[in-house]
């Protein structure tokens, strides 16, 4: 699906980048000593920050590295050789694995989630003192959140009642975005929500019904009702749990970076706009409105809601070594840029990566996985707006299943159905001949699992890494794998359709061939090999 929705704009020529070149990399490599050998002295247990903050800035350092590892790929036609290195796959402040991870969502949402409907913007920002508190406690921050949809959920089918709609039911799919756009700790939601209700019929057909946009009235109503339901919350659990514990290390910074704002002129109360509300610091808008024709400005809004804390192209060095972040608004003194000292610019990194186990999209409501009409409403099928929709066919096991899946359940195929190509006798990883076992019925009847290449290179009390790294299959004259050769029918992967999605460049094409998308949409480079 990713493929019909191509750009049809031509491919520019793929190069690599190099983060080691930009701003981001050279303070973090500079000065993560620095920041680590200051947070021991300030803990009081003397090991600093936790250790998924420092593995984030370790990661960080050897993300898009040759050094650290690489695929190498060949160009099929003429030979030309690519060496791409491995990501760090994060989820803090990496600005190419954010980025990456950011675009693959919003691919992954508009083409296989949500169905083509109006969808409205709900953005619910909190106090400060409950940003703190969301910042440190992932079960609280699940419990406000589901507060807030569950008022609005109320509120919709309370409106789809009164139009005669019977058992209305509701969605959102929401974003949790820890940071500000001046680099500060702000825990907020992005929620998207159909601009309407699903129904079944009698006859069991499921069927969208759009309701009327909210009034101003109707958005102030809402956040009276969040805040006194939030506020309810979060006095329970701090009655529960209490806070007369002294916070650690990333807790104080995490306080600090929530009460001071480097632009403080931003602090006055803003006024409200249309479908705008404010209350005692909490606000809640909901006039963003996506038609449902529009699934370019879906697919944008979504990225927008995963989008990275920090862009690497609003960043730069004064000549005092300071970091200089320019802003996309200007403050209300007139600046346009922040200065930071390199280690307050990683206390600030420090205090916005996520922790772990904590998910920062998540799905309610027809949306959930476990709900009854998700696989009626999920684009599997044309959903027709105000009226039945076919029955959606869950997908075979075959078309669910990823690509190493795919490889797993070929070796598990009978010897005869997919035939494995022996190894080059002049190999040095060719296993040793062995005598053919007597066949026996048992045998016949029950499907073999082909033997590893390197299977005799393994030694009894190896590790499960050492185990992995020999389940390549074999390599034959000139280092290329059989089963990696480029098929007639072999389409791109997915990470080369996003690349040529967002940004219109086409990974797997080769420059040197001179052969356009155009003429031959098959790709031009295939894998050689993998070097850690």
């Amino acid at each position: 699906m990713l493929a019909a929705q191509l750009s049809p704009t031509p491919a520019r020529a793929y190069a690599r980048r190099q983060p080691e070149d930009g701003t981001l990399y050279g303070v973090v490599r500079d000065h993560l000593p620095a920041l680590l050998e200051r947070a021991r002295d300030h803990s009081e247990h003397g090991f600093g920050y936790p250790r998924f903050v420092e593995r984030e800035f370790e990661k960080f350092l050897a993300c898009g590295l040759l050094c650290n590892g690489f695929v190498r790929v060949r160009c099929d036609h003429c030979a030309e050789e690519r060496l791409v290195a491995f990501s760090c796959k994060t989820r803090g402040f990496c600005p190419s694995c954010t980025s990456r991870r950011m675009a693959g969502t919003a691919a992954h949402l508009v083409d296989r989630v949500l169905p083509a409907v109006p969808y409205r913007q709900w953005v619910l920002s909190l106090p400060r003192q409950v940003r703190f508190l969301l910042a440190r406690d992932t079960d609280l921050l699940t419990q406000v959140l589901g507060v807030f949809l569950r008022k609005v959920f109320a509120w919709q089918r309370r409106r789809a009642r009164a139009h005669g709609i019977d058992d209305p039911q509701c969605g959102a799919v929401t974003f949790i975005q820890r940071f500000g756009s001046l680099l500060n700790l702000n825990c907020h939601a992005h929620a998207l929500l159909p601009d309407g209700v699903f129904a079944a019929g009698p006859d069991g057909a499921v069927a969208f019904h759009p309701l009327p946009p909210p009034w101003d009235d109707d958005v102030v109503r809402l956040l009276e009702q969040i805040a006194r339901a939030i506020h309810r919350v979060v006095q329970r659990r701090l009655a529960l749990e209490g806070d007369d514990a002294p916070p650690d290390l990333l807790a104080s910074e995490q306080a600090e970076a929530v009460a001071s704002l480097p632009g403080a002129g931003r602090g006055a109360v803003p006024r409200p706009g249309h479908r705008s509300a404010f209350l005692e610091g909490y606000s809640l808008h909901a006039d963003r409105l996506i038609d449902a024709e529009d699934r370019e400005g879906l697919e944008r809004l979504c990225r927008y809601g995963a989008r990275s804390p920090v862009a690497s192209s609003r960043l730069s060095r004064d000549p005092s070594g300071r970091v200089v972040m320019s802003l996309k608004r200007p403050l209300r003194d007139g600046r346009t840029e922040l200065a930071f000292t390199p280690v307050e610019f990683l206390r600030r990194l420090a205090t916005l990566i996520p922790p772990p186990r904590s998910h920062l999209t998540r799905f309610h409501g027809v949306f959930a996985p476990h709900h009854a009409l998700r696989a009626a409403v999920v684009p599997g099928d044309v959903l027709r707006v105000g009226g039945p929709r076919r029955n959606a066919r869950r997908p075979a096991p075959s078309a669910r299943l990823g690509r190493a899946d795919e490889a797993r359940v070929r070796d598990r195929r009978p010897e005869s159905a997919t035939p494995a190509a022996a190894p080059c006798a002049s190999s040095p990883c060719s296993p040793p001949a062995t005598p053919a076992a007597p066949s026996s019925s048992t045998s016949a009847s029950r499907p073999s699992r082909p033997i590893p290449a390197h299977s005799h290179l393994l030694r009894r009390g190896s590790t499960a890494h050492d185990r992995a790294r020999y389940r390549s299959p074999p390599l034959h004259a000139g280092g290329m794998s059989a089963q990696l050769r480029p098929r007639p029918d072999r389409e791109p992967s997915v990470v080369t359709l996003l690349t040529l999605r967002v940004a219109s460049i086409h990974p797997v094409i080769c420059p040197q061939a001179g052969r356009s998308e155009a003429t031959d949409p098959k790709p031009r480079f295939v894998l050689l090999m993998r070097t850690l």
